[in-house]
């Protein structure tokens, strides 16, 4: 017979055991790749939260797909696989009825063409195709992908990701399927390693392309990344993690599984093993009676392959069994006859320890447990045998689960998958009384009651305008990239400015900063903004990295266009870094109720008191290109408008216009205020 022995190992000094939460228990397993999903649905099953650190299967889960398969063909929509896959995926909705009728139509009357690409298709569908409402389908899907295509020429591949899951609510959809957070915490990461990859490349280099070729060649090589840690990582849930990411941890609960798992001896078991890089071992065949048997060097280096392997898993097994503070439960599946010939050669030694040549004869953790336990009275009794020479151990209980214990679990675990599959109710015997049905009522409407001013207990008290403009962006967060590199400002040495590269952002405040200190009395140049530039450097507020990066050329220009002008003859009367505080009624942020007031504050960059009314002007130092102004001005147009809105009513005067000028393409776009 064929059972599971099961060992606990508890602390004498507890006085039974205190009340155990999911969080409390971990499982360690030697490696998650093969059994640990395994687990993680057996614990779903019975009801149990788990959450597992799977070592492998990013790439396989179906929203990484999606989003590869979409920046695949963002980078060559001439990939048929691909491409089908994008548009039957959430981010388009078309179904294979339609895909097909895109594909037929490319082979009907006179479109013979047969090898025709799929994208091709789809472009001569949107052309031409008979389906009106298909037709115009395709041709939304064509501009959506033409539109995200031109965004990768001018933006990071980290904006564009961004842009793709705010425009087509991906991350909403993927957070409302099963395992919705896990899902979404997938597609975070991908975000943040495009990021981290843009940070190797460089920011002049096309990062799509580079991006898909980089995954491509992982793919090819059978690499993986491990699943993202979703937010309920730290939740009141078991969790399963490798015995590895175990060391110099501990838990109160810790279950060691699969140690009956057999050891991996493949190093040693090749035909060709190599040592060194000068050390080769082969198995040679001997032509005439056609079999195969070791070389000498193959046999020394096989040994010692062996023995390391044994000295790494006997550590490992150490490691597992150290780790709990309160209880400790080995499990393994494992024949009773091997089981009894280890207790029964332990026995016969009397009180000397095992040899050496039995603990490197064992192939997996279990039967070193085995021997380590062989003089125990549990042990001894749980196997049925001769128990007059054992020591006695409270600390130790030996439960060994039998065949029928195993069907029973068995049959009951294939009942629940079975009954999770179906779904279906099961038909009530009884008639449901009319008190029960008032009460099924009550519940129902209990359930379904909305507060009815839940809209404002969304909305803060007190906002920037950057929360309000920029509060839909799903991956709006505190900017953090390289916070643990910064230095404090009393270590900010001349000598460390100079080995710091500074990142947009700083560049971007430093932008302001000089055009804040230009002094508009005087006639501004290049020579000029250069001075105060160097007088920033020498105070203090700039540091020689970030001044080395400030394009002064665009600042230039900026006092050489019309708008620049208009600041130049209207210098004694300028508002710069203008700080306001304002009460908005909470009605215009989208909350119904009346009396409840939202603090907004904000800066405006500069306000020209002209004798018509104000001009206000807000300066942009996105790396953009000229093209993509629109695009940006769209995004920052409520910014802009607040702007105004908080000038006018808090100086008293009427809002001429309201100005986003781009510095680097030197664009000044006109904002209309409301």
């Amino acid at each position: 017979d064929t059972g599971q022995a099961e060992f606990t190992v508890y602390d004498k000094s507890i006085d039974g055991y205190r009340d155990v939460q999911y969080g409390d228990i971990v499982i360690l397993m030697r490696s998650l790749a093969n059994r640990a999903n395994e687990y993680v649905e057996m614990l779903r099953l019975a009801g149990i939260p788990v959450n597992s650190q799977s070592a492998a299967g990013y790439f396989a889960t179906t929203e990484i797909t999606d989003a590869v398969c979409l920046l695949k063909v963002l980078d060559n929509p001439q990939q048929d696989i691909e491409l089908a896959a994008v548009l039957r995926s959430p981010f388009f909705k078309l179904t294979d009825t339609e895909l097909a009728m895109i594909r037929a139509h490319a082979g009907a009357g006179r479109h013979t063409d047969s090898n025709k690409s799929f994208f091709d298709c789809a472009v001569l569908y949107a052309a031409e195709g008979p389906d009106v409402q298909l037709r115009a389908k395709a041709g939304d899907v064509l501009d959506r992908l033409k539109e995200w295509r031109t965004d990768a020429r001018s933006e990071s591949l980290a904006d564009l990701l961004w842009r793709i899951f705010r425009q087509t609510g991906y991350l909403s959809y993927v957070s409302a399927l099963p395992n919705g957070r896990q899902r979404k915490a997938n597609l975070e990461k991908l975000h943040d390693r495009a990021i981290q990859f843009e940070g190797f490349t460089g920011p002049r280099t096309t990062s799509l392309a580079r991006f898909v070729e980089y995954i491509e060649k992982l793919l090819d090589q059978q690499g993986d990344w491990a699943p993202a840690t979703p937010e309920t990582a730290t939740d009141n849930a078991v969790r399963i993690i490798s015995i590895h990411r175990s060391k110099g941890l501990e838990f109160p609960v810790v279950f060691a599984a699969e140690l009956g798992h057999r050891f991996n001896m493949g190093d040693s078991s090749a035909d060709c093993l190599i040592d060194d890089p000068e050390t080769i071992g082969l198995r040679i065949i001997e032509p005439t009676m056609r079999v195969k048997f070791s070389g000498m060097a193959h046999q020394v280096i096989a040994e010692k392959k062996r023995d390391q392997t044994i000295a790494e898993e006997m550590r490992l097994l150490y490691v597992a069994v150290t780790r709990a503070r309160e209880k400790l439960v080995l499990t393994a599946s494992r024949k009773l006859t091997p089981c009894t010939d280890i207790l029964t050669m332990a026995s016969a030694m009397g009180d000397e320890p095992p040899k050496d040549w039995q603990l490197q004869s064992v192939r997996c953790s279990f039967d070193w447990l085995m021997y380590a336990l062989a003089d125990n009275r549990r042990m001894l009794e749980a196997f049925g045998m001769d128990t007059s020479d054992a020591r006695g151990d409270d600390l130790l209980s030996v439960d060994i689960i039998q065949r029928s214990q195993l069907d029973a679990i068995s049959t009951e675990v294939m009942r629940k998958r079975q009954s999770r599959l179906e779904r279906t109710p099961a038909a009530k015997s009884a008639a449901v009384s009319k008190k029960a049905l008032n009460l099924l009522d009550e519940i129902r409407n209990s359930i379904r009651w909305e507060y009815p001013h839940a809209d404002v207990t969304k909305v803060a008290a007190k906002q920037s305008v950057s929360e309000l403009t920029h509060h839909d962006d799903e991956f709006a967060a505190l900017y953090l990239s390289g916070t643990f590199q910064r230095l404090p400002r009393a270590f900010s040495t001349a000598q460390t400015d100079k080995e710091t590269k500074a990142d947009a952002r700083t560049v971007g405040t430093a932008t302001h900063l000089i055009i804040q200190h230009i002094d508009p009395l005087t006639d501004i140049t290049t020579a000029s903004i250069r001075t105060t530039l160097e007088n920033l450097v020498e105070s203090g507020m700039v540091s020689t990295a970030t001044a080395a990066a400030i394009d002064i050329e665009s600042i230039g220009r900026l006092f050489q266009s019309d708008l620049g002008r208009i600041v130049c003859r209207h210098k004694d009367a300028l508002l710069r870094e203008w700080p306001f505080t304002l009460a908005v009624d909470a009605r215009q942020l989208g909350a119904n109720s009346t009396g409840e007031a939202i603090v907004v504050q904000g800066i405006v960059d500069m306000i020209v008191q002209t004798p018509e009314g104000l001009v206000i002007i807000d300066f942009k130092t996105d790396n953009i290109t000229a093209e993509a102004v629109g695009r940006r001005k769209k995004l920052y147009t409520g910014q802009i408008r607040y702007y105004a809105h908080a000038a006018g009513a808090i100086l008293r005067q009427n809002v001429l216009s309201a100005w986003l000028y781009f510095l680097k393409p030197g664009r000044a776009e006109q904002v209309e205020v409301e």
